[in-house]
This record gives structure tokens, C-alpha cells and sequence, in this order.
């Protein structure tokens, strides 16, 4: 893989978050939560435009009709081409829906992660929840910091912690989940100089890409968690997306 790197777009996003590619229309999208815009670029074409305004956005999933699903501090939306995006799923009564990351699966169900940060830092813990096509909800984990990274199989990174790893073979995420570290032969948090872990994606060999926010790189992880190779980036805070890192 070469590890030459392009810059696409020169918005002067400040926080671009959540990059997945649609293979089906051949397009990079991705939100800079700061402008409350959502931007979809065409690599073949050059063309860059921004496809949601006004509304925030921190996680993007992509809906099997051609739209695609936001999660941010209102809850779930369905955003189509030229129409309104309509609310899926609003704050329940007894635990708000403020979401940072989510991800789709081939059965229709997204995973999503909650976070509870205010101007004094964080105010409670937040959840990692699975929605089914019927409308059924599931908490799956807990005591999440901050939820970014649901790679290809369910890798999370929850910032200040180790990666943690889901065994999705069971329907409902029962199994037990397997904790390590990507920073060999630790099992505590990242050290300072390797940044923070931020978003995330597996590879079909089973390896995890981590983008490390404040750390300047993304690096590559072998299942056990010892860095297989680390990729320089030009700016200290940068991000990984799921879907679109290969080998």
C-alpha cells in the first residue's frame, strides 16, 4: 500500500468527522461537525458539494436506498436527496440520544454510541446501543467515555481506554468482549506521545486501522495489538474511516 497522501477537499473543516465511502455512487462523505454541514466528493469527477446543512452531525451510516443515516446530539436521522431529513429516532425520557459514532451492518442494524460531555468535561458515561430494523433497541455495552471508531467488526475506540473488540457472531452481541491495547505489551491507555485513539476500521485480514488524535498518524494493528506500521499524517489531528483504508 502506498502511503503517499492526497488532500481532497480544502474547506477549512474544524472537525471533520465520520468519512465512509459509497462504493454503489463512487463518493467520499463526511461532516464537519463545526459548520453543521454534511460534504460528498467525487473523486472521478473533482466534484465537491455539501449535501446537508444545519443540522449536527457526528456519525454517518448508509440507508440500502440510497440515502443515508445521521446520529448526532438529537438522535437518528434519514436524510434522502432533495427532502427533509426525517427524524428515525428521538431522545427517550429516561436517557437522552446524544450520539458520537455509529455504523450499519448487512442486516440492517446499526450500532451506535452515546457520549455525555459538557463545558466541565464529561458528565456521565455513555452506551454503546443496537437498533434492529424493527424498531427493537439494545444496550450492548457500557461506561463508554467516548465512542468513535465502530469498525467492520465492531472495534471501538473509546479514547481514553484500550480498543475494545465485539464478537458480533450472536444475534444479540452476547458474547463476551475482548479487551487489548494497541500499544504492545500494555494493557493501560494510550501513552501521551502516541495520541488518542479516534476513528477506526478493520481490514479484511483482521487488522485495525487507528487514526491518534494529537498523534499525527494512523497506525495499523496485528490482531494481538502490536503495530504492524504507522503512517505519518500531516496534521496532529486526524481520522480514520471505516470502509475506506485498505491493503
Amino acid at each position: 500500500m502506498s502511503q503517499d497522501l492526497e488532500i481532497v477537499a480544502r474547506d477549512n473543516n474544524l472537525c471533520g468527522e465520520a468519512p465512509i465511502w459509497d462504493a454503489a455512487r463512487r463518493r467520499l462523505i463526511w461532516t464537519d461537525v463545526s459548520s453543521n454541514s454534511v460534504y460528498a466528493f467525487a473523486p472521478e469527477s473533482g466534484e465537491k458539494r455539501i449535501i446537508s446543512r444545519d443540522l449536527t452531525v457526528s456519525g454517518i451510516a448508509l440507508n440500502r436506498t440510497g440515502g443515508l443515516v445521521f446520529g448526532g446530539p438529537g438522535g437518528l436521522f434519514l436524510w434522502r436527496e432533495n427532502s427533509s431529513c426525517r427524524l428515525l429516532l428521538a431522545d427517550p425520557a429516561d436517557q437522552p440520544f446524544c450520539f458520537n459514532d455509529l455504523i450499519a451492518d448487512s442486516k440492517g442494524r446499526i450500532y451506535a454510541g452515546t457520549y455525555y460531555w459538557g463545558s466541565a468535561g464529561m458528565e456521565k458515561r455513555g452506551n454503546l446501543y443496537l437498533f434492529e430494523p424493527t424498531g427493537a433497541i439494545k444496550c450492548v455495552d457500557e461506561g463508554i467515555e467516548l465512542s468513535n471508531g465502530l469498525g467492520s467488526v465492531l472495534a471501538i475506540a473509546c479514547s481514553t481506554t484500550p480498543i475494545r473488540r465485539h464478537d458480533r457472531s450472536s444475534h444479540m452481541m452476547s458474547m463476551p468482549r475482548r479487551v487489548f491495547s494497541p500499544i504492545e505489551g500494555r494493557s493501560c491507555a494510550f501513552p501521551a506521545e502516541e495520541g488518542i485513539p479516534d476513528g477506526l476500521t478493520v481490514d479484511s485480514a483482521g487488522y485495525v486501522w487507528c487514526a491518534l488524535w494529537y498523534g499525527g498518524q494512523v497506525v495499523r494493528y496485528d490482531p494481538d495489538g502490536a503495530v504492524e506500521r504507522r503512517i505519518s499524517c500531516p496534521s496532529s489531528k486526524y481520522r480514520a474511516s471505516h470502509s475506506v483504508v485498505t491493503t
